[in-house]
């Protein structure tokens, strides 16, 4: 499950690298300094998702974290897809904030699981390959976002992408992303390693709480 819908998540993912710094310079008119600001912004929200991501999954559980999360992460996409001109920046700022500290939370919770159930004798291949499956989907990310942006404009006889056809992108990007559903994992999956089952019925504690 981690592979296959943590896949489907990183090739949604792999495309924002590729797609906002191109769409705030080349539709935009953003330099390359202040593009660089606003997207790090996302970096910033996935920095702050660090401190809590523990509790959350303590509280809620891998289940309901991937599979809520997952939505809330392609919403936060498909949300870019209203950027225009007009935008103030502060917006974009906010909007990149949350959906960076979404798609980190995924991120955490996708890595985490894919190890929880392997011995030390696994752990090795198993690392080879999660680290095989996340290059290669991140690069696919990249590539459907090229096609897109090459292909929607030859339907309107254009050379070169315009502003509806990044908000299209994201759209795309957005629903790839809220696809990789998690629901098929059980209630309790690995409720041992987020310390979800220490805390139903109890006090919440995260797992790294010295009162686990």
């Amino acid at each position: 499950m981690s592979i296959l819908a943590g896949s489907l998540f990183r090739i949604g993912i792999g495309a924002i690298p590729f797609l906002l710094p191109l769409m705030l310079q080349q539709s935009y008119g953003k330099s390359a300094l202040s593009s660089g600001l606003i997207t790090f912004s996302s970096t910033a929200g996935a920095m702050a998702m660090k401190f809590v991501a523990p509790r959350v999954l303590a509280r809620v559980g891998f289940r309901k974290t991937l599979t809520w999360n997952a939505a809330l992460a392609g919403i936060s996409i498909a949300v870019i897809a209203l950027f225009d001109e007009a935008t103030p920046v502060l917006i974009m700022l906010a909007i990149l904030f949350i959906g960076g500290f979404f798609r980190s939370l995924q991120f955490t919770a996708i890595n985490a699981i894919g190890f929880a159930d392997l011995d030390e004798k696994q752990m090795s291949q198993a690392t080879g390959f999660s680290a095989m499956v996340q290059q290669l989907s991140l690069a696919i990310g990249v590539s459907i976002a090229a096609l897109t942006l090459q292909f929607l404009p030859v339907l309107r006889g254009e050379v070169s992408a315009g502003d509806s056809d990044y908000s299209i992108a994201f759209i795309i990007v957005g629903v790839l992303v809220t696809a990789s559903v998690f629901a098929r994992l059980e209630t309790n999956a690995d409720d041992s390693v987020s310390g979800h089952a220490a805390t139903v019925g109890g006090a919440n504690h995260p797992p790294s709480d010295p009162r686990n």
